[in-house]
């Protein structure tokens, strides 16, 4: 679902821009200048990467054709989710 949701963050920011990565206001190109992204709402609970994560990053596809992003990375977390639950 959060993979989902980020695609979905990330076609907004590219049609608000027209494809161009401006998605804040002065001309900043905010996508060219994004090392990272950090999210919240999960409660006391992990995501962890698989083995396969690596292999599956590297052959991520941004072409108009491709598959959408929570598909190619399927298997690229692990089915181990803890949850900290308090009692």
């Amino acid at each position: 679902m959060f993979v989902e949701a980020l695609q979905l963050l990330l076609k907004r920011c590219a049609a608000a821009t027209g494809g161009g990565g401006v998605c804040v206001g002065g001309g900043r190109r905010l996508l060219e200048r994004t090392a990272c992204i950090g999210v919240s709402g999960q409660q006391h609970g992990s995501v962890y990467w698989s083995k396969q994560a690596p292999a599956l990053l590297q052959r991520l596809s941004t072409a108009a054709n491709a598959r959408p992003l929570h598909a190619q990375l399927k298997n690229a977390f692990t089915g181990r989710r803890p949850c900290y639950m308090e009692r």
